[in-house]
């Protein structure tokens, strides 16, 4: 996880969660943190648009999963628990938003119906996500498919 302060005062006031996408691994032993990492995202998707001045006025949290192969269970898991930790110590009444990319969009998605649905069984605040918007970004929420042949072929 990466922390990007809004006012680099090192206080989360206004949260962006950012779930990181698919990360085949192909490039595991050169950058352990796998294809994607926070720098490439926030220079590749802001760089030349319009949105960056509004997204300057976030708190960015960018979730880079260790094992991006993982149980999506499992990483959704991760995701709740950071969105809890943040909802503990971030100051201020702002909601949270929730931007999955690709695979991070299912990943994302997963977390926040899970936490909606620990909320209502349990009564437990603590699983209230505080989300007022999530953004799903080339999510395939209907499956996807990476043919065998094409992940050699990228190896």
């Amino acid at each position: 996880m990466e922390i990007d302060y809004a006012a680099n005062d090192c206080v989360i006031r206004k949260p962006l969660f950012v779930v990181e996408g698919f990360d085949s691994g192909l490039f595991g032993v050169e950058n352990e943190l796998g294809e994607v990492e926070y720098n490439n995202f926030k220079n590749s998707t802001f760089s030349s648009s319009s949105l960056l001045g509004q997204i300057n006025s976030y708190d960015i949290i960018y979730i880079n999963f260790k094992n991006g192969k993982d149980y999506m269970q499992r990483n959704a898991y991760l995701v709740q628990d950071i969105i809890k930790w943040i909802n503990s110590v971030k100051q201020g009444s702002l909601p949270n938003v929730v931007l999955g990319q690709s695979m991070g969009g299912v990943i994302g998605r997963y977390a926040l119906r899970d936490m909606e649905n620990q909320l209502a069984s349990t009564g437990n605040q603590t699983w209230n996500h505080q989300t007022t918007l999530y953004i799903s970004h080339d999510a395939p929420h209907q499956g996807a498919n990476m043919p065998i042949a094409i992940q050699y072929f990228a190896r």
